[in-house]
């Protein structure tokens, strides 16, 4: 089966990307959600333009939140991957 054959979930993500923390640029494309691979904080700025700390973030969590960036300052956690 190809990749253009397969019938997704409306609520499986799509891709996934490694995220790099920058506290000025956004991500080049906002994500649905995110896991890491280290646990930490992670300071990130959501489609509706808040930025806000989520603290004590675990491994092996997938966070559901709409994000166009993750900062540098402030963000512990490290290993993310953000899905699309």
């Amino acid at each position: 089966m190809s990749k253009n054959d397969y019938k997704y979930n409306q609520n499986s993500f799509r891709d996934a990307t490694s995220i790099t923390p920058n506290d000025s640029a956004d991500l080049p494309r906002p994500i649905s959600g995110f896991c890491i691979s280290v646990a930490g904080d992670i300071v990130v700025d959501t489609a509706l333009g808040n930025t806000v700390t989520l603290t004590c973030c675990t491994v092996g969590t997938v966070y559901n939140l709409a994000i166009c960036r993750v900062r540098s300052t402030g963000t512990t956690a490290t290993g993310i991957i953000g899905f699309i």
